[in-house]
């Protein structure tokens, strides 16, 4: 039933029952490694992420509802996708009780959800630990947060409405496009906004989030 399915069956006691093929694209691990195992020991999820997860499963196991969140990878490797998760209960007709998790897992690109994710903006409340942990080694974070920006707002000036909104104080286009030419041309060795774009598409800027956009590490829909 579930062959097919980027899906997961796991028991109240945290182990994993079936892993359906695609699931082994999302996770890179093959089933042979997860089945049997307790899905915190072996799935590659954000530290960061746990608690917020434990919770999404009490909910489900509680209420014997759907759960959907939004779980963001904060790896920074090239290609990742937001994952958009689904947690469904199953339950025993006879008994009433939740025997099984059902988790189906999507990749989805960044974009559909792009503002979803920056309407949980809190950038004051980061820590230095996780600005550290996020450090880009190529970039400062505000030209990390303008070349993630200008890939899909595709102007100075919109870049700067939304750094505005999201730091609470105005940030000027001028500023923006000079830290554009100045800084982004030079460090990614190319010239114009079109071959920009596609160094930044290229080195997959486009979805590594900077962390002063995140508040929340699981985003939940549901």
């Amino acid at each position: 039933m579930y062959s097919n399915e980027p899906a997961i069956l796991i028991g109240i006691d945290g182990i994993i029952l079936f892993v359906g093929e695609k699931i082994q694209d999302i996770t890179g691990i093959s089933a042979d490694d997860l089945l049997g195992k307790n899905h915190l020991d072996v799935l590659p999820l954000p530290k960061d992420n746990i608690d917020s997860i434990l919770t999404a499963i009490d909910d489900v196991l509680q209420h014997k509802e759907q759960y959907e969140f939004l779980s963001v990878n904060l790896n920074h490797e090239i290609g990742y996708a937001i994952l958009h998760c689904i947690l469904k209960p199953i339950i025993n007709p006879s008994t009433h009780n939740v025997v099984v998790l059902h988790v189906e897992s999507k990749k989805l690109p960044l974009h559909i959800y792009l503002n979803s994710i920056l309407s949980q903006v809190n950038a004051q409340s980061l820590s230095d630990k996780y600005n550290q942990m996020n450090k880009d080694d190529l970039l400062t974070l505000r030209e990390h947060e303008i070349a993630f920006l200008l890939f899909y707002f595709k102007s100075a000036k919109k870049v700067s409405i939304v750094l505005s909104e999201i730091y609470g104080k105005p940030v000027s286009a001028k500023t923006i496009a000079n830290i554009i030419s100045a800084q982004l041309y030079s460090k990614f060795d190319v010239y114009g906004q079109e071959a920009l774009l596609d160094k930044i598409y290229e080195l997959g800027y486009h979805q590594k989030i900077p962390q002063s956009f995140l508040s929340n590490l699981f985003i939940k829909l549901s």
